[in-house]
């Protein structure tokens, strides 16, 4: 996340960052969003349930007129329903490798593990029969605000 907000700043860089989102109100990454100048919205879902959580992340995306969501180092899993709303303009970056080092810690196992050099595996989500994200291929219009 930082990095994309740190190229953000260049006078050439294509998009925006419109908004930084946290499901943990004490992320370290909403102090260095904030003190980039970039908005933040944070919410825990604890005691109001996934679908509440979901309809106000959704509402406070929308309120920045997000037209792309990159979710760098966001872990909590999304509904299909927030998927399918948000269809082809979900971008997921992880290590592609995240099946194999479920939990807390998944990077640094990731990048302690046997994974070839292949740490990222950028992905834009769709959404399929299970719910599932899956890879939509090419690239995302630069020119798109991200959230």
């Amino acid at each position: 996340m930082v990095v994309l907000a740190e190229a953000a700043r260049e006078a050439d860089c294509p998009y925006r960052i419109a908004l930084v989102a946290s499901d943990k109100p004490d992320a370290p990454g909403l102090s260095l969003a904030r003190d980039m100048g970039v908005p933040t919205f944070a919410l825990s879902p604890k005691g109001i349930g996934k679908a509440a959580f979901e309809a106000a992340l959704d509402t406070a995306l929308r309120g920045a007129s997000v037209e792309l969501i990159a979710l760098a180092g966001y872990m909590r899993l999304l509904s299909p329903a927030f998927v399918a709303q948000w269809r082809g303009r979900i971008l997921n970056i992880h290590p592609s490798l995240l099946p194999k080092y479920k939990g807390l810690d998944t990077h640094a196992r990731a990048g302690r593990g046997r994974c070839g050099g292949r740490l990222l595996g950028p992905h834009r989500l769709r959404g399929t029969r299970r719910g599932r994200g899956a890879w939509a291929g090419g690239g995302a219009d630069p020119a798109q605000r991200y959230a």
